[in-house]
């Protein structure tokens, strides 16, 4: 896009029919698809860091998305010092309490201060775990999902996380608590299939249960983007939970 160069932007989100840029001069633009501006709003380095969580964290946040990992370039604030994405979650996990609860774990920081990190709703996390389906293939895996481990969320992100910094990848079974449906894991493991590749995703079977997720994903994404232009944080993260859509999480487990 064209117009990308001219609003000097340093960050490009599309998501549905809209256009979503962060510029150079610390703002927060949307753009219809003739790519003209019809909304606009100042941020600060928290709001920029809040942008990105409802950007990426939006079914996470109502919980029928247990993961989600996102990685960070060091935010910078006007007296231009690096801010630790971990300091930023500090401040503002007061608006992430008791059902909706929030918990971040660090998978790694490059040494030019590049984060990743794994964003998890921990209720969410321990009604997908407990899903007998997925409780018995976890089970069945072995490689340490014991009883234990498989009854505490903490306890198997922990696990998980260990052996990616062990082996440099996450275990595939962590694909469930990310939003990817027990079938298409199933499919992916067994190999003995083609997947439909849509959207980077690897379906397995029949595509429906798997598109129904993904584009309840996009939807809530594209709510939450929208909503940041005209609602407080605290609001849409409130509004977030109140779909009580955590109860639609056992969807992963078909």
């Amino acid at each position: 896009m064209q117009c990308l160069q001219e609003l000097q932007a340093t960050d490009f989100h599309k998501i549905g029919r809209h256009y979503f840029i962060i510029t150079k001069n610390r703002e927060c633009l949307r753009l219809n698809q003739a790519k003209q501006i019809v909304a606009r709003k100042t941020i600060s380095g928290e709001d920029y860091f809040k942008f990105k969580l409802l950007c990426h964290l939006a079914a996470t946040m109502a919980g029928i998305k247990p993961i989600t990992m996102m990685r960070f370039k060091p935010l910078r604030q006007e007296s231009s010092q690096c801010v630790s994405c971990i300091q930023h979650w500090r401040e503002i996990k007061k608006y992430f309490q008791e059902e909706q609860s929030l918990e971040v774990a660090l998978m790694e920081r490059s040494q030019h201060g590049e984060e990743a990190l794994i964003f998890y709703h921990r209720n969410a996390c321990r009604q997908l775990l407990a899903h007998p389906r997925v409780k018995s293939f976890l089970l069945d895996q072995g490689i340490g999902y014991g009883e234990e481990t498989v009854n505490k969320p903490d306890l198997f992100i922990h696990l998980c996380l260990k052996k990616y910094r062990d082996d440099g990848s996450l275990p595939v079974a962590m694909g469930l608590l990310m939003g990817i449906p027990l079938k298409d894991v199933k499919g992916y493991l067994d190999g003995n299939e083609v997947p439909t590749i849509t959207s980077g995703w690897r379906i397995y079977g029949t595509p429906h249960h798997s598109l129904l997720l993904a584009n309840l994903y996009r939807r809530l994404r594209q709510y939450a983007v929208m909503a940041f232009f005209k609602h407080s944080f605290a609001d849409i993260v409130n509004r977030l939970g109140r779909s009580r859509l955590i109860e639609r999480v056992g969807l992963l487990a078909r």
